[in-house]
């Protein structure tokens, strides 16, 4: 018996081929399974069409550069390029606008379509236009422009061009993605031949004419098939008729995603340019050589991604499935690619040339980067298809500074690999922080599933811990007064709706009483707005190149209102109280107060005097001023109040009533932090609760920024806001608040920093406690009566302070109800500290 007769032989050989026939109904099964699925053979059909088009490309330049001189090369490819550059700015993003609406546009297809080719065409024959005027003058030594055809060609090239690129967003969004390769190789291979016939015929503008003549054809072919057959066939079968949003929601679509895309183009355009920079041309041509190999597996991601919104956007219920599923698939082919480019990256840069071999790392890096890209391009398309543009918008925006900052960072300390590795670092980043936040991109509710989320909505999702981080840097950074007061002039620029201050001066003048020793009211034409982070527009008034003489208050919101109101009646009660008449000096006089259908306006006398918070920053006055106002604040308490125990009655009014208004924002913003209020009532509750304190008025938002000091004898000049002043309430209350915002501004810090602090550290600064000891012996040395001495756990006075002006800030603006910044910010580091710190019985 023979060797090939043996029986072990022949069951080796039996065994082989059942596996070999087994791995082929494998390979056969995935080959089936991906072209029977619409996400994963359309994703395939535009990879195949980038990548023949790329080889066609590479085959026309070479027979370009051998059938025309340099010059002509030169000055049609810069042509060139600068019709592309334009036809980009044209076009506005609408290609991706089309993948996204197409699918579920039905009945409106055609409009939509024709609307964006009207709209991409006009900008293009606009900015084509501008561009052939202004060439010649800007740049005398533009010759491409000579000849008397090529203005018109250029702009005919860059309309054509323009559709073009568009039309494979129709295309694609019609799920017609197969004739997307057909029509790339189709124009690729009618320039090949047309470059190589006009090499004799126009030697100096055929390469520009070669692309002129099949972009017509191809687009004038495209369209009519598209419009007398593709889009017809898709309103008819379409089952997502109907569903096209606004013309409003597409254009902000098509606007933030334009923006979107310029950060994504800038983060790969420009990175050639720092490599320039940082090492020179010489290995800049080795990146280029790197980042050609490296970007065809990361165009495996994008053009799966434009497959993915195509199958997702008429159907969201299938989003996450889809999310999984090009997750699954794109990854399982792209790991080996990406370990087969490790391995051979070497071999395949040295048969380029010896010179290409030093970005053998940046080919590693670069090709590696596709893994945490895949992710980033999966959670970008997701959030486009819910229309969540303000998230797109905010990754690749990331993804320009993070790739761009680390390049600039990285290459002058690694060479030409910290190019790759900014580039695998800002996707790891990214990838990292979506893969925590799913809920970003991963999760669609019951009414984005139906209609899609409002373009821009998941902005304020995002960037709230952005701006968390940023305030609470320029806190630790001792910046967080300037922040605060670039915000509020922000936002008094911005404005808000409402009654024009300026309308009301014809009918409000005539009615003010006149003040001694100013100008007649009706000259009062001159108004000087003052920033403000409440619901109240305020201006200083007075006449025109004169110092103002009132104070012009005008309610934006129904809180305002009532704020103006409660605050003329405060006044009124003060100003009639004959134990303060040497003290309400201090109180602004109301001149007038209208309430009526259009408007609520309050007029008041303007008291002189620096704001105390001005006051603080100056060394040689701050503690001076300080001690000032806390002794009239003491004045103020001793003449409206008296000594009293506290009581069950109390500790209802000062703890539990602000404390359910406290709850019901706890319980929208963060619901795991309700057993802090109550850990929060029962220390206040027990920190207060028998001890003998002074009961009175109090002013109820006694700030720096409501203290007015005399410029002329540093004494208190004025004090303003009274619209949350209180009969009844703990007088120290004011004294306390004023003393913590004080400490705060001091260190720049936010409220709820400047509360925590205190809590851990047992209580005021010695600095701050000295000045309240001093203003307390100035105010004993006024009276026969020591009635400051209170025997409660300074934190408790502290929290008492923090917790009513958290619900005086609830109560006078709508901003501060429900703000989830200002919540994260002053509110649940105090509640988590009220948690950490215990109490301790102290004499204040």
């Amino acid at each position: 018996m023979t060797k090939q007769e043996s029986p072990a032989f022949t069951r080796g050989s039996i065994k082989l081929a059942g596996e070999v026939c087994r791995g082929t109904g494998q390979i056969r099964r995935y080959v089936t399974g991906t072209i029977s699925n619409p996400l994963l053979r359309n994703g395939h059909l535009l990879t195949l069409s980038s990548g023949v088009t790329g080889l066609i490309g590479l085959l026309y330049w070479a027979v370009t550069a051998r059938s025309y001189d340099p010059d002509s090369v030169g000055r049609n490819s810069a042509a060139l390029s600068m019709m592309m550059l334009l036809a980009a700015i044209a076009q506005l993003d609408v290609s991706t606008a089309m993948v996204r609406f197409v699918p579920s546009a039905g009945a409106h297809t055609r409009r939509l379509v024709a609307v964006g080719y009207l709209t991409c065409g006009s900008l293009a024959v606009l900015v084509s236009l501008s561009f052939v005027a202004l060439a010649p003058r800007v740049s005398p030594g533009v010759t491409y422009f000579d000849h008397p055809l090529a203005p018109a060609s250029f702009m005919v090239a860059t309309v054509a061009y323009t559709l073009f690129v568009v039309q494979d967003g129709v295309l694609t969004g019609l799920r017609r993605a197969a004739w997307v390769p057909v029509e790339n190789v189709l124009f690729g291979v009618a320039k090949v031949g047309l470059v190589l016939a006009f090499a004799t015929a126009l030697p100096e503008h055929g390469i520009f004419v070669s692309w002129l003549l099949p972009l017509i054809a191809t687009v004038v072919l495209v369209t009519v098939l598209l419009f007398g057959w593709a889009i017809p066939r898709h309103q008819r079968t379409a089952p997502g008729a109907n569903t096209l949003p606004r013309a409003s929601d597409i254009a902000r679509f098509v606007m933030t995603g334009y923006v979107g895309a310029v950060c994504s183009i800038a983060s790969m355009t420009l990175m050639p340019i720092l490599v320039i920079t940082f090492l020179g041309a010489a290995a800049n041509a080795g990146f280029a050589i790197a980042w050609v190999m490296a970007y065809s597996l990361h165009l495996l991601n994008i053009n799966m991604g434009a497959s993915f919104v195509v199958e997702t956007a008429s159907d969201q219920a299938v989003l996450h499935r889809n999310c999984l599923q090009m997750l699954s698939h794109v990854g399982r082919l792209l790991v080996p690619a990406v370990l087969l480019v490790v391995v051979l990256a070497p071999y395949v840069l040295g048969v380029i040339g010896p010179a290409y071999s030093e970005a053998t790392g940046t080919l590693r890096l670069l090709s590696l980067g596709a893994l945490p890209h895949l992710l980033v391009v999966v959670a970008v398309n997701s959030a486009r298809v819910q229309r969540r543009m303000g998230l797109v918008v905010l990754i690749q925006a990331a993804e320009c500074v993070l790739v761009l900052g680390l390049g600039a960072l990285l290459l002058p300390v690694m060479g030409l690999s910290g190019a790759g590795l900014g580039w695998l670092l800002t996707h790891c980043l990214i990838a990292g922080f979506l893969l925590l936040r799913r809920d970003l991109w991963l999760t669609v509710d019951g009414a984005a599933g139906s209609r899609g989320e409002p373009t821009g909505a998941a902005l304020p999702r995002i960037a709230l811990p952005l701006v968390i981080w940023t305030l609470r840097a320029a806190g630790a950074l001792g910046q967080r007064e300037r922040l605060g007061r670039i915000i509020t002039c922000v936002r008094a620029r911005r404005g808000r709706p409402g009654p024009d201050p300026h309308a009301l001066l014809p009918s409000l003048l005539p009615q003010l009483p006149s003040i001694p020793g100013t100008p007649p009211p009706t000259t009062w034409t001159h108004l000087i707005p003052v920033g403000t982070v409440t619901d109240l527009c305020v201006a200083r008034l007075g006449p025109p190149g004169q110092r103002p003489v009132a104070v012009l208050k005008l309610a934006r919101t129904g809180r305002a209102t009532r704020e103006l109101h409660a605050q003329r009646l405060v006044l009124s009660a003060l100003s009639s109280r004959v134990a303060l008449a040497g003290w309400r000096a201090l109180l602004p006089r109301v001149l007038l107060h209208r309430n009526d259908e259009v408007s609520t306006v309050t007029v008041e006398t303007m008291l002189e005097g620096s704001e105390l918070a001005r006051c603080l920053t100056a060394p040689d006055r701050g503690d001076a001023a300080l001690t000032e106002a806390l002794r009239s604040v003491h004045q103020f308490h001793r003449l409206t109040g008296r000594l009293d125990l506290v009581n069950s009655d109390h500790l209802r009014n000062w703890v539990d009533a602000p404390l359910g208004q406290l709850r019901e924002s706890c319980q929208v913003l963060t619901p795991a932090l309700l057993p802090a209020i109550e850990r929060l009532g029962s220390r206040l509750r027990d920190g207060l609760a028998g001890h003998r304190t002074l009961v009175s008025w109090t002013h109820g938002d006694f700030t720096p920024g409501n203290v007015l000091i005399s410029d002329h004898n540093g004494r208190v000049s004025g004090i303003v806001d009274w619209g949350g002043a209180r009969p009844g309430q703990p007088s120290l209350l004011d004294s306390y608040m004023l003393l913590v915002c004080a400490v705060g501004q001091r260190e720049g810090r936010e409220m709820g920093a400047t509360v925590t602090r205190l809590l851990r550290a047992g209580g005021l600064p010695e600095r701050e406690r000295a000045v309240l000891a001093g203003a307390r012996r100035r105010t004993r040395g006024e009276s026969e009566v020591d009635d400051l001495r209170v025997d409660v756990d300074e934190r408790t006075l502290i929290l008492l302070a923090w917790l009513h002006h958290a619900v005086e800030l609830r109560r006078k603006c709508d901003r501060y109800r429900e703000n989830p910044v200002w919540w994260a910010l002053n509110a649940e580091p105090v509640l988590h500290a009220v948690a950490d710190v215990p109490a301790k019985v102290g004499s204040t």
